[in-house]
């Protein structure tokens, strides 16, 4: 009991943020479905309150992602936020530029399951992991990061950099470029400022 007074208390801290409206029935729903005993309707209620928060969340990271990333417009009309990604609930962003031989996509994951290994990979010394040539350590607005080179059967290279922020799994996927372009790209992410809406 005392974890959903928790997580109630939590859903109206973070309400504060969150247009009241938004999120106001599915709360009625939960304090009902609580009140009168039934915590499984209220746990329900309660997990789609987070999934509305999540979404909403998801909204204002796609305002501050940058308009466009070295000269190709974001294709607006393929924005994605959902509250649930991947099968698990959580936090899910999703934003492409360009297309064709230049593209780039944004991927912005709460509580990534990939978090785990990509912490454990970076804290470990350079020299352990620095045996695949593809592969590099660099940093992003302060955070430790893996930027990935791929090449593809037809010889086309791609890049891939994964910034493991506190929680938040973003992930910058780019083919057309060179690694200093995709650096660059990759520098233009406002990567604190993701951090501190996705707490």
């Amino acid at each position: 009991m005392k974890n959903y007074i928790n997580l109630i208390c939590l859903v109206l801290f973070i309400t504060q943020f969150v247009s009241a409206q938004d999120i106001s029935a599915s709360l009625n729903e939960a304090k009902t479905a609580y009140t009168s005993g039934s915590l499984d309707d209220a746990r329900f209620a309660l997990e789609q309150s987070v999934q509305q928060i999540d979404q909403a969340i998801g909204k204002e990271i796609l305002q501050i992602l940058p308009a466009n990333m070295s000269g190709l417009e974001f294709q607006k009309e393929q924005d994605n936020v959902v509250g649930t990604s991947l099968g698990f609930a959580g936090l899910f962003v999703d934003r492409n530029y360009g297309g064709g031989q230049q593209s780039v996509n944004i991927e912005i994951i709460g509580d990534s399951p990939l978090m785990a290994g990509l912490n454990a990979m970076l804290a470990m010394p350079a020299v352990i992991t620095s045996g695949d040539p593809n592969q590099k350590r660099i940093k992003i607005d302060g955070y430790k990061s893996i930027l990935q080179k791929e090449t593809n059967t037809e010889g086309i290279e791609s890049y891939s950099v994964m910034i493991p922020a506190n929680s938040t799994l973003i992930s910058l996927k780019c083919t057309g470029f060179n690694e200093n372009q995709v650096t660059s790209m990759a520098n233009t992410i406002p990567v604190s400022e993701i951090v501190k809406l996705a707490q």
